[in-house]
């Protein structure tokens, strides 16, 4: 239920008010509308404050569509501008704040976050993004036992990233997360993934004799525990 406020934020002489049936206040007077007869005039009444209210809800709704009625019932009237004239007269104390309520629609956390070790520096990441509101991604990285740094910030809309300055033999723990102007998303699952070691190269063979082969390589990596020779004939 709304009440009508004017131009100064004080409770419009005509209002409802009760602070058990009355949740909110929004501008009601001298609200500029299409009138009966044809032109726009000034108008008042809580016929005029409702709109404001639907009309935020509408846009939290469109910013994220998977949250529930209750959900942006809460964020309107957790989020209103408190007025001393407002206190003891509506539920909330406030007055509708439409930046304040679409801010604290936090985006929902990325799901699914699964990681590959394309090569020994590079470890490809994707994840689902469950928002419709968010305005970039974060991704965050540790090593080992360390703590989470940011990683790369992403573009709206993103499911995957690479990770391109990974170092070879190194165990890495990523998480993402979703933001808009207001609020973080909670973080998504971790997962880790290891880089296997840099490979040789610059294999050669020799015939040292009829029935020895001598061969030599390159060894690329600081992080190996050993050599595996494979052989075909």
């Amino acid at each position: 239920t709304v009440a009508a406020t004017d131009q100064n934020d004080a409770l419009w002489s005509l209002s409802n008010f009760g602070t058990t049936c009355v949740d909110l206040a929004a501008p009601g007077k001298n609200i500029y509308s299409d009138s009966s007869v044809g032109f726009v005039s000034p108008l008042d009444g809580t016929s005029f404050s409702a709109p404001h209210v639907s009309g935020v809800a509408a846009l939290m709704k469109a910013q994220e569509p998977n949250r529930t009625t209750a959900e942006i019932r809460s964020a309107t009237l957790n989020n209103v501008d408190p007025k001393a004239s407002l206190s003891g007269m509506v539920a909330s104390g406030g007055r509708l704040n439409a930046r304040a309520a679409l801010a604290a629609m936090t985006p929902l956390a990325p799901t699914g976050l699964a990681g590959t070790a394309a090569s020994a520096t590079q470890v490809n990441l994707t994840w689902t993004d469950n928002s419709a509101g968010e305005t970039g991604y974060e991704v965050q990285r540790k090593t080992g036992s360390g703590n989470f740094a940011t990683l790369a910030t992403l573009a709206a809309n993103s499911v995957s990233h690479s990770d391109i300055t990974a170092i070879e033999a190194t165990t890495y723990t990523y998480r993402v997360r979703a933001s808009n102007s207001g609020a973080n998303s909670d973080f998504s699952n971790e997962v880790s993934v290891t880089t296997p070691p840099a490979a040789p190269t610059a294999l050669t063979a020799t015939a040292a004799s009829t029935t020895s082969i001598t061969l030599a390589w390159t060894d690329n990596s600081a992080g190996e525990t050993g050599y595996e020779i494979q052989r075909k004939t």
